[in-house]
């Protein structure tokens, strides 16, 4: 066997292409790992004000066939492959296994040192085992979190100093870069600006100027009472969140920096409460112009924005991180640089004995897996063959193991890394520091022409597939109602991501501290932080189109003593004894007796004991 083989050795060949078609060629004209990525303009530091991007809106929706600048097509082959005319770089952030510095020695050398450090042996037993403590129930800790409101549990993560910097950053460019020393924006405007943008993701309209037209088929009564469309583009025109002359040098994404850095911070507010984390990607679309916009194939989202996430195992969001390209130089590869950080967010905000992670074969390698080890943090992994440090000589052949039938194994162990191959549909490999195939369970499985099977799987298996999908399930989550008004600069989509991300955040945080009765679903709790945010202060008396009885208003708003004016209006039902009166409350919308002897409109406006 080849040494470089042996160690895995990759190295990345990059080509540069001028359209996305020659990309897409060279990424299916090969079986290697690809990665396209665009390359930033020749004047992408310069002070230009690089703010907007005139995309037109037919293209907003569809995936452009070309996209301006180059490509740089990158796939990881090994030695061998790589041609004498090609040109290749040495400093691939995916490499997992650098070359050793004894690279010049013989073969045979090489690999009696490497066996002789690493001992792979037919065991399940781990020389020093790591603990784990049992970490306590969030609700247990909080227990004022359960009396909580929706809007009151969003407001925790977008809270007081978030809004007070947005109105500071959008007065500031709006007077000091736009020159418009007429504009002015309170808080209260800026959250009608919000719930506008939220209400975008389940009532969804072709275009933003739908939400207040007249046209019985379009427009939205709750828009046209917050806010006035003329308010709502003022607002979106001078809306920003950094100061452009204190922007952090060398980020590319330094506008939005400081409200992801604010988010960050409150999502850890209540500490890290789940045992099992998950650390992956997670896509942002994006089909404008920009140098850090990534293209991933085979991805649902393809052309966007890449942020690394760590979420607990139901879609919690802990911390994101902006992946804004390649950093200094480093030999340590991209994604043993994202595994460090996120364990470093852990063992700030709480005790890695409590916690154990999940990610897939972009981040594990025997490397990683005996650091963390070092560092007491116990995970687990799907892993290529090449980055098991030579474990995978010792296990059965992917060949040998299909031939072998479905659920048969084999394993190896180092005393430090467990090494498992198991057979399913196709043979899958994973590392772990703490987990073994031990207590071996059972899975069904249904075969083609025949009825359901029962295979053996690995207890590392069933526990990996138990708890890797936090982060896919914040992605389902975000674009079950992901907010649809456009914008026309290149930041605007990370905004939008960052506010659906404080929803998720909200709701995922409702649903672990309420019990089943009171628990909301995603679309109901969403709808309240809407309507509070939409009728929270007073609103015009505008007659309502249509008959019929309204809805209630949630109850906090409904109980809250504010806004609550009494107005004439056609005569109808009360809402309390049901006989006709021409008296309403102009915030509720709800016909009330104020005469007569009758005080249905305090009995309505009073909580229950």
């Amino acid at each position: 066997m080849d040494v470089r083989s042996f160690y895995g050795t990759r190295r990345r060949v990059a080509e540069r292409c001028t359209t996305v078609s020659d990309a897409l060629n060279k990424a299916t004209a090969t079986a290697n790992a690809v990665s396209i990525v665009v390359l930033p303009p020749a004047a992408g530091d310069s002070a230009v004000d690089s703010d907007t991007e005139q995309v037109p809106d037919d293209m907003l929706n569809e995936s452009p066939f070309e996209t301006a600048g180059e490509f740089e097509v990158e796939q990881e082959v090994d030695d061998e492959e790589v041609d004498e005319g090609t040109s290749v770089n040495t400093e691939d952030v995916n490499v997992t296994a650098t070359t050793s510095t004894a690279a010049s020695a013989p073969e045979g050398k090489r690999r009696k040192k490497n066996e002789k450090e690493k001992q792979w042996k037919k065991s399940s037993r781990f020389d020093s085992p790591l603990e784990f403590v049992e970490k306590s129930d969030v609700s247990n800790s909080y227990p004022l979190l359960c009396g909580k409101s929706p809007v009151d549990i969003w407001r925790l993560f977008f809270d007081d100093d978030i809004i007070r910097n947005l109105v500071e950053q959008t007065s500031l460019y709006a007077h000091r870069d736009k020159n418009c020393p007429e504009f002015e924006i309170c808080a209260a405007d800026l959250l009608k600006f919000f719930g506008i943008i939220l209400l975008s993701g389940y009532n969804t309209l072709p275009e933003e100027a739908h939400y207040w037209s007249n046209q019985p088929d379009l427009g939205v009564q709750i828009v046209v009472d917050a806010m006035s469309s003329k308010q709502f583009y003022t607002i979106k025109r001078f809306f920003h969140i950094a100061d452009n002359e204190q922007l952090v040098q060398g980020n590319k994404a330094a506008k939005v920096l400081p409200l992801y850095k604010a988010l960050n911070e409150n999502f850890v507010q209540f500490s890290i409460w789940h045992s099992n984390l998950s650390i992956d990607e997670s896509m942002v679309p994006y089909y404008g112009r920009h140098s850090i916009k990534m293209f991933i194939k085979a991805k649902p989202i393809r052309f966007g924005y890449k942020v690394w996430c760590l979420c607990g195992i139901d879609g919690f969001p802990y911390h994101m991180k902006i992946y804004t390209g390649k950093e200094e130089k480093t030999d340590e590869p991209l994604g043993t640089r994202v595994v460090k950080h996120m364990v470093e967010i852990i063992e700030r905000h709480s005790h890695v004995q409590h916690h154990q992670i999940f990610f897939d074969n972009f981040f594990t390698s025997y490397q990683l897996m005996h650091l963390l080890a070092t560092r007491n943090v116990r995970a687990v992994g799907t892993v290529r063959e090449n980055r098991t440090a030579g474990a995978n000589c010792k296990l059965q052949s992917t060949k040998d193991l299909k031939a072998a039938g479905r659920g048969s194994c084999d394993s190896v162990c180092d005393g430090v890394v467990f090494v498992l191959k198991w057979a399913d549909s196709a043979v899958v490999s994973l590392a772990s520091n703490y987990l073994t195939d031990q207590p071996m369970q059972q899975t069904t499985r249904r075969v083609k022409g025949s009825s359901n099977v029962t295979v053996p799987q690995p207890h590392i298996v069933r526990k990996y597939n138990e708890s890797m999908g936090g982060v896919d399930l914040l992605d389902r989550l975000l674009s079950s109602y992901r907010p649809m008004i456009r914008g026309k600069k290149w930041w605007w989509p990370l905004f939008l991501n960052a506010l659906n991300v404080s929803v998720v955040a909200a709701w995922r945080l409702h649903s672990a501290v309420c019990s089943a009765p009171e628990r909301l679903d995603h679309l109901t709790f969403r709808r309240h932080i809407v309507m509070h945010l939409l009728k929270g202060s007073h609103c015009s008396d505008r007659r309502q189109v249509g008959g019929g009885q309204q809805a209630h208003l949630p109850d906090e708003l409904r109980f809250d003593g504010v806004g609550h004016v009494r107005v004439t209006c056609s005569q109808g039902r009360c809402r309390i004894c049901l006989k006709n009166t021409r008296c309403k409350c102009v915030k509720c919308n709800a016909r009330l007796h104020t005469d007569k002897g009758k005080d249905c409109f305090s009995v309505y406006h009073t909580p229950p004991c």
